[in-house]
C-alpha cells in the first residue's frame, strides 16, 4: 500500500494529478467502485477495514478526511450498530457514506436517509430516503419518534446561516426521543465554520452526553460531538 502511495504522489508531482485528475477520480471511478463494494459487504468489519485502507491510499488526493472517516467507520458506526438503535436517520448522503444506512439496517434498524439534493436519493437508504432539508424533518417524522440522528459533514458544506442551523437543530430536537441520540461532526476551518459554531449557543436545546466514554471525538479540524435532547 505504501508503495501505492508513493507512486500515486510522484506521479500528481509530474502531472497535476491532484487539480486535473480527481473530479474524474472521484465522479466515475473511485467512489462509484468504492461504493458498490461498501454496500455490498456494509455487514463485515474486516471488508469495511480493507476499504478505510483504500481511503488513506488516495487521501493525498483530498478525497477522503483521514482520522475522523476512520473514526466514524471503525470504531462509532459499530458502535452504534451494536447500541441496537431502532429508528435512524441520517443526515446528507454522498457516494462515499451510502453504505452507512446499509450497515446499521444488518441489525434490523428502520434507517431513513434525508438530503436536500435530488440528485443524492441514489446513495439514500432502500427503506426511506427523503429529499428535503433537514428543518423540514417533523413534516415526515412524528415528535419524539428517533432514537438516533446523525448529521455528519453537512455544517459548512451546504447548512451555512446561523438561523438555518438553528432551525435544523430545533426541527432534530423535536424528532427525538428524550433519550435519543445526535451525533453531530463538523469541519472547523473557517470557510466551514461560517457562524462559528462551538461559541454560537446553537446547541442550547440539548446536552451533551457521553458516547463510548466521551462527550466528543476531537481530531482537530474535525470533531464530532455527542448530544442527548434537552426534554
Amino acid at each position: 500500500m505504501s508503495g501505492i502511495k508513493a507512486w500515486l504522489k510522484g506521479l500528481d508531482r509530474k502531472t497535476g494529478l491532484r487539480s486535473k485528475a480527481l473530479p474524474f477520480v472521484n465522479r466515475k471511478v473511485f467512489f462509484p467502485i468504492i461504493s458498490r463494494l461498501s454496500v455490498r459487504c456494509s455487514g463485515s468489519m474486516p471488508i469495511n477495514k480493507a476499504i478505510i485502507r483504500i481511503y488513506r491510499c488516495f487521501n493525498f488526493l483530498g478525497i477522503i478526511p483521514g482520522a475522523g472517516r476512520d473514526f466514524l467507520e471503525l470504531e462509532l458506526l459499530p458502535h452504534l450498530r451494536e447500541a441496537n438503535y431502532r429508528n435512524i436517520l441520517i443526515v446528507g448522503v454522498m457516494p462515499y457514506s451510502q453504505h452507512y444506512a446499509y450497515f446499521l439496517m444488518r441489525q434490523g434498524a428502520c434507517v431513513s436517509t434525508m438530503d436536500s439534493d435530488s440528485k443524492a436519493a441514489a446513495c439514500g437508504s432502500p427503506q426511506m430516503h427523503i429529499v428535503d432539508r433537514i428543518e423540514n424533518a417533523g413534516s415526515y417524522f412524528p415528535d419524539d419518534s428517533i432514537d438516533l440522528v446523525l448529521c455528519c459533514g453537512i455544517y459548512g458544506f451546504g447548512l451555512m446561516d446561523e438561523k438555518e442551523v438553528r432551525a435544523s437543530l430545533s426541527a432534530v430536537r423535536r424528532v427525538l426521543k428524550p433519550k435519543g441520540l445526535l451525533v453531530f461532526s463538523w469541519n472547523r476551518k473557517p470557510m466551514h465554520d461560517p457562524i462559528d459554531l462551538a461559541n454560537s449557543g446553537a446547541f442550547s436545546g440539548f446536552r451533551r452526553c457521553d458516547v463510548m466514554g466521551r462527550q466528543c471525538a476531537d481530531f482537530g479540524e474535525n470533531i464530532f460531538e455527542f448530544f442527548h435532547p434537552d426534554k
